[in-house]
């Protein structure tokens, strides 16, 4: 019978075909019902739209003036059609090229009207459609070749009328459809060519419908359906097709055990996420044993402990696993220690550490490598960062505390005393935080630097072996901080300088060797006691700046630019020579290096070097020269490691820059 059916649609698309009548390859769209009703009239025998149409309008009541369509080369959208309760008048409309969306119409019962449309060339939405109870009138289609989202429809309880549906291009999201009981329609759909994601569906009980589904193209999400039970209806797809799997937060899913789960369980393809579910299904090692199978690490991770009992299983639910891949997340109110994880050594991704009950971080001694962020945030009892002695790098960015919630009982960050390298740095909302002190291996930031809202901290000192920042640096909203104290090695940096809303914050004086040309933007606002801010990093930026510059609302002497202008003035700013071409390579350096520069015009040009204080160490030339490229050498023989200034000066101008030598 469907056979026949078939047949009966592609001669219809045939006979349609040869007699359309292309036109409109601008498209059109239809405001109101009068435009609907006239579009014969005004565009006779035009039966094939080139173009998009849209059709969007509070009186529309019906399609019939449209009956004569019988495909459109661009899209279809039905947008926001108050009094449009179906789609007839779409009868002869055989093929979309382009997407189908059709969301937010408030009185739409049903998509009658749509009986003889066979494909769609792109998406097809239905969305926020909240009178709408099914699908019917989609009877006679077989192929979308983007994705299908049907998405929060309010009243949706069956997916009958996609019967002939055999594949979809893209993902198929099924999502937020309150009054979903049964997916059952979908029966003939044999390939998905991306995601199958079924979400937040409250009432659907079950997967029945997808039992002919055998491959999808990524990623296998189930996640927040409260009455699921369990995943009957996948048992036709192969686990090779699963690129990642997600099982969350389905409250009555406690049966997962289908043989696509059990044999991608045996062989991960990518990603496993299975955490909150029902008792049978709460986390991939309960899957496992039901399945009949003992997992070791996962290829790809990711690790959910949520519970004590997670932590105090894990060796055995992973035995011998110490270098775990992908992300690691410890969430749980009643998690007290981690002394479970004492045998992980590294974490390919990010890990997450918000355990409210957790007092110190003992039982990941031996961890000495993170692939990704180390977030620690929204921890109350959290005293101490001991247990992380063993940690040397961080590719990502080290978070201490959130904006939404930091660690409140955290005193210092003694514990981090071997990090040496970190993607980039943020403490934020840490109530009793008072020193940085563990922080003291850091030399270079390799992204930005953030500190906000850490009511305690009264200086930054733990900083003060860091030299570069390839970021924004960001002070803010730090109340008790009295000195920049900690900051007054950075040489230079790569995004905006923001220091906004310290209360007793007096100047900026640590910040003076910062190189200017690695300032993006500035922004130095609502620091009321900020009266000081003409350092030379400052006032060389505000001579030639690189973006927005913002200054006011701070204590009187910084409450403007032209307050800090006319500052700057008063100690004299250094000109900026014009596009040097001034480089030096290479910057740290061991015991020499090669300084190039060019002057656009023969003059007197004078080399130096001096050391941290200004004190003169060595005049590499000082002679005329003529127009053009120069390059000299400078070895340091045996000075000490540190950091060094080279000051070039011609024709009454001057640029400075920092050498960093090392030992």
């Amino acid at each position: 019978m469907k056979k026949l059916a078939l047949s009966i649609v592609l001669v219809l698309v045939i006979q349609a075909l040869v007699s359309s009548q292309p036109c409109l390859p601008e498209g059109i769209i239809f405001t109101s019902q009068a435009e609907i009703d006239n579009f014969q009239a005004n565009y006779p025998n035009c039966t094939e739209i080139e173009g998009d149409v849209k059709i969007k309008g509070n009186d529309i009541t019906n399609l019939n003036g449209l009956n004569v369509l019988t495909s459109i080369g661009g899209y279809l959208k039905i947008h926001q059609n108050n009094s449009l309760t179906n789609l007839v008048g779409m009868n002869n409309l055989i093929l979309i090229r382009g997407k189908l969306d059709i969301w937010n119409n408030d009185t739409l019962t049903s998509l009658t009207g749509l009986e003889n449309l066979a494909s769609i060339g792109g998406y097809f939405e239905v969305q926020f459609n909240n009178a709408l109870t099914s699908l019917m009138g989609l009877d006679n289609l077989t192929s979308i070749e983007g994705y299908l989202s049907i998405w929060n429809n309010e009243d949706l309880t069956s997916l009958s009328g996609l019967e002939n549906l055999d594949s979809i291009g893209g993902y198929l999201k099924i999502e937020l459809n309150n009054s979903l009981t049964s997916i059952a329609g979908l029966e003939n759909v044999t390939l998905i060519g991306a995601d199958l994601i079924i979400s937040r569906n409250d009432v659907l009980t079950n997967l029945t419908g997808l039992e002919n589904l055998t491959s999808i193209g990524v990623e296998l999400v189930i996640k927040s359906n409260d009455a699921l039970t369990n995943l009957d209806g996948l048992q036709s797809l192969t686990s090779g097709s699963i690129s990642n799997l997600s099982i969350i937060n389905n409250n009555s899913l406690a049966t997962c055990e289908v043989e696509c789960i059990c044999n991608y369980l045996a062989n991960p393809n990518g990603i496993v996420i299975i955490y909150n579910n029902a008792i049978g299904c709460n986390n991939p090692t309960e899957v496992a044993n039901a399945c009949g199978i003992i997992l070791s690490c996962l290829p790809y991770g990711n690790y959910y402990f949520l519970t004590q009992s997670d932590i105090d299983d894990f060796q055995t639910n992973y035995p011998g696993c110490a270098e775990l891949e992908g992300d690691v997340k410890i969430w749980g109110n009643n998690i007290n220690n981690l002394n479970g994880l004492s045998v992980v050594t590294s974490i390919g991704g990010n890990l997450n550490i918000s355990a409210s009950d957790v007092t110190s971080l003992a039982g990941l001694d031996n961890l000495s490598y993170v692939g990704g962020d180390l977030g620690i945030g929204n921890n109350d009892e959290l005293t101490s960062l001991s247990g992380l002695e063993s940690l040397t790098i961080i590719e990502g960015y080290l978070e201490l505390g959130y904006l939404e919630g930091g660690n409140p009982s955290l005193t210092n960050i003694n514990g981090l005393d071997n990090l040496s390298s970190v993607g980039g740095l943020a403490i934020f909302s840490n109530e009793a935080l008072n020193s940085l002190l563990g922080l003291v291996n850091i030399s270079s930031i390799n992204g930005g630097l953030h500190i906000g809202d850490n009511p305690a901290l009264y200086n930054l000192i733990g900083l003060h072996n860091v030299d570069s920042i390839e970021g924004m640096l960001g002070i803010v909203g730090n109340d008790s901080l009295v000195n920049l104290s900690g900051l007054e090695n950075i040489a230079s940096m790569g995004g905006e300088l923001f220091i906004v809303g310290n209360e007793a914050l007096p100047g900026l004086s640590e910040l003076e060797f910062i190189d200017a040309g690695s300032i993006t933007d500035l922004t130095i606002v609502y620091n009321n006691s900020l009266a000081s801010c003409e350092v030379q990093s400052i006032c060389d930026y505000l001579v030639s700046p690189n973006g927005v510059i913002e200054i006011h609302d701070n204590a009187a002497g910084c409450n403007s630019q032209p307050e800090v202008e006319e500052a700057c003035e008063a100690i004299g700013i250094e000109d900026i020579i014009p596009d040097p071409k001034f480089s030096i390579y290479p910057n740290p350096f061991k015991t020499k290096t090669a300084i190039e520069f060019s002057i656009p015009q023969t003059g007197f040009v004078k080399l130096s070097i001096t050391d941290f204080t200004g004190r003169g160490i060595q005049t590499v030339v000082s002679k005329q020269l003529p127009a053009g490229t120069h390059r000299f050498e400078w070895n340091a023989g045996g000075l000490p490691a540190g950091m060094y200034f080279l000051r070039l000066q011609t024709n009454g101008l001057s640029e400075t820059r920092k050498l960093l030598l090392l030992k």
